[in-house]
């Protein structure tokens, strides 16, 4: 199993953890330095493997009280988002989808002269660039868009939601 340092854990965004079978883990460590596999581009340095285990403890220490009142303001914050956006022109429906305790999205979706992959990027290249989700495991459409609420800090939604409303307008 390969967890995200960044996403699960809340750590670098560029480091992970890989347990398993020793064997899987065996053939896993051929692609890692000295033996140049096509993971030598992508190891990590010390301050970053630092990161990861100072995030880790803190993860790890987190109280189950701890973990439902951050799993709730997901939630909320992707309710709110919702709400926000469902009445706005060239929305067809939102919705939250929540897979796990780790996972809470707004998932937005798009009249048919609305392109997510067009909207996303127009999106990234704004000021501020914002970050939207056009893929989701192949399960999101060409008209759909997913926002991860896990990782929104304070006034992050306010500013999402006023982004996707002006690009919207725009592509109108």
């Amino acid at each position: 199993m390969a967890i995200s340092g960044g996403k699960q854990i809340g750590g670098p965004n560029d480091t992970g953890i890989l347990c398993g079978r020793k064997d899987l883990i065996n053939l896993a460590k051929l692609q890692i330095s000295p033996f140049n596999g096509i993971a030598r581009a992508s190891k990590v340095d010390r301050t970053q493997i630092v990161g990861l285990l100072v995030a880790l403890r803190i993860f790890l220490e987190k109280t189950p009280v701890e973990e439902a009142a951050e799993f709730a303001l997901w939630r909320d914050n992707a309710k709110w988002i919702v709400k926000e956006l469902q009445d706005t022109p060239g929305v067809t429906f939102s919705q939250v989808v929540s897979r796990s305790l780790s996972s809470v999205r707004a998932m937005i979706t798009f009249d048919d002269s609305i392109s997510a992959a067009d909207l996303a990027f127009s999106l990234r290249m704004g000021d501020p660039s914002l970050w939207v989700e056009t893929s989701m495991s192949g399960v999101m459409t060409r008209n759909e868009i997913g926002i991860a609420t896990d990782s929104l800090l304070e006034g992050d939604k306010e500013e999402l939601v006023e982004g996707i409303k002006t690009k919207l307008n725009e592509f109108r």
